[in-house]
């Protein structure tokens, strides 16, 4: 299982500046939020954009 990995592919808008630490093992995460929109047309036709 050495050969295993996992990909995401995150497309959006940041909301704010990522919060980068290093932990007291030695490693580093990052912390952000993304925001992502949906287009789309309602029962009326109208067009709707859906931001979350």
């Amino acid at each position: 299982m050495k050969n295993l990995r996992n990909n995401v592919q995150l497309i959006g808008n940041l909301g704010m500046n990522p919060e980068v630490k290093t932990l007291e093992s030695g490693s580093t995460v990052a912390k952000f939020s993304i925001a992502t929109s949906d287009h789309y047309k309602n029962n009326k036709g109208e067009q709707v954009e859906d931001t979350t």
